[in-house]
């Protein structure tokens, strides 16, 4: 009896050991990193080959899993309930047993084998891959069935394939903003990343120079005034009309019309021109970038819907919205806006809406306009052409009509109403600015 009894206690630990051991590769492969288990396949990390295997095949491996699992637990509460049973007789020993299996596969088998497989996923996983692939092929034949079993079951409940994606771009914005607040990435970092899932969803509409912003000249003007427009204002190309703004007909290049001016006094315009590139509004710019690269131009002049000029985009622009603004020595800083206390502010009329809402704390997604700039969504609420003085209230602001030049809205000031912003007394001089 006694032997007996101690045969059973020592086997009775190896499956509470076993237990523990698939407990934890399941927490351990279910919350692993998978990028980082490719970063260590690539360096050639010892067992990441077959620790990426097994995440990669994780309906495969859970089922090996839950397998040894049941059968060491079913094992040890048997073996636990006949050891009881010898000792204490039939009655106590199956209360004693079960109590103490309870607390010991809780425990031991359980709680702190899955908290040690979480806090250190990514090395233990690589350390008992070796170990769980064998099972995985030992418990081939079992785990199959069960794995039709469980699509055949998915699909009743779900009514077809599921084509979620296994990380959306939410979830990548989550993983960034994760990494910035434990210091893998810096703010800059942070910023280009988030640009560089945006850029897709961005048109040439949101970008583009405005129509009555463009600085061109007409293919039959003097050549002084072209060289006096060159030198005012300082572009390296310009758009060249023929009649009117809606003709144009080339782009024209600062150096090699300066260079030819020196050269020789009878310059023709039209041998210095080079093909313009037409592209609608609603084009991305993600589709343009590719194109002007391929074209090797600059600049596309943009086409509204009756085929005149809506306005142009540089390839200086498109790129903008990916690093940030590029300024040079003869770029004039414009400021959005200027904060004159905590509760009023002075903005541009042309700062881009979603740069408006997010400095104002509301939430872009969720508003329904086709405007891009803060002027634009003016002119769509007011819908009609406002004057100097007139109010619009939305949400908690109050936006006031601040300064006006011709039809066009350049200045709003822009009131919050939030009794939980508190106001400064003393307000900035807005001519200082």
């Amino acid at each position: 009896m006694e032997e007996l009894s101690t045969g059973l206690i020592l086997t009775l630990v190896l499956l509470i050991m076993l237990s523990a051991f698939f407990s934890s590769a399941e927490t351990a492969f279910s919350s692993v990193n998978k990028i980082r288990l490719r970063n260590y396949e690539e360096s050639g990390r010892k067992g990441s080959k077959k620790a990426l295997y097994i995440v990669d095949n994780f309906d495969r491996s859970l089922s090996t899993i839950l397998i040894g699992n049941n059968l060491v637990n079913i094992a040890a509460t048997s073996i636990s309930t006949k050891v009881a049973t010898d000792l204490f007789g039939a009655g106590a020993g199956i209360l004693i047993s079960t109590l103490v299996m309870t607390v010991l596969i809780l425990i031991f088998g359980e709680i702190l084998p899955k908290s040690l497989a979480k806090e250190y996923a990514e090395p233990y996983s690589l350390k008992i891959s070796g170990i769980l692939l064998f099972l995985m092929k030992l418990f081939a034949p079992i785990t199959i069935m069960f794995v039709y079993l469980r699509r055949f079951v998915s699909k009743l409940f779900k009514g077809g394939n599921n084509d979620t994606p296994s990380v959306t771009e939410e979830e990548i914005k989550v993983m960034v903003d994760i990494s910035q607040e434990e210091g893998v990435l810096n703010y800059n970092e942070k910023e280009l990343v988030y640009r560089s899932l945006e850029f897709d969803d961005i048109t040439v509409g949101e970008i583009l120079k405005p129509r009555i912003d463009i600085v061109a000249v007409e293919v039959n003007q003097p050549l002084e005034e072209i060289r006096d427009v060159f030198l005012e204002e300082r572009y390296s190309r310009i758009p060249v009309y023929e009649d009117h703004i809606d003709n144009i007909i080339g782009i024209l290049s600062e150096r090699e019309f300066l260079s030819n001016l020196i050269q020789t006094e009878h310059v023709k315009i039209q041998e210095l021109l080079r093909t313009p590139v037409f592209v609608v509004e609603t084009m991305k710019i993600a589709t343009l970038l590719p194109q002007l690269q391929k074209n090797k131009v600059h600049m596309a002049i943009v086409v509204d819907e009756f085929g005149g000029t809506a306005g142009l985009v540089t390839l200086e622009d498109i790129l903008e919205e990916l690093v940030g603004e590029i300024w040079d020595e003869h770029d004039e800083k414009v400021r959005d806006f200027i904060k004159i206390n905590n509760c009023k502010y002075e903005f541009n009329a042309d700062i881009p809406l979603e740069d408006f809402y997010e400095e104002m704390g509301m939430d872009y997604d969720k508003m329904n306009q086709s405007s891009h700039t803060l002027g634009g969504w003016l002119f769509e609420n007011f819908d009609r052409i406002p004057t100097i003085g007139e109010q619009f209230t939305f949400e908690h602001i109050t936006l006031t009509i601040h300064e006006v030049e011709g039809r066009r809205i350049r200045k709003v000031l822009v009131e919050i109403s939030d009794e939980n912003v508190p106001c400064d007394e003393e307000e900035e001089n807005l001519n200082d600015e």
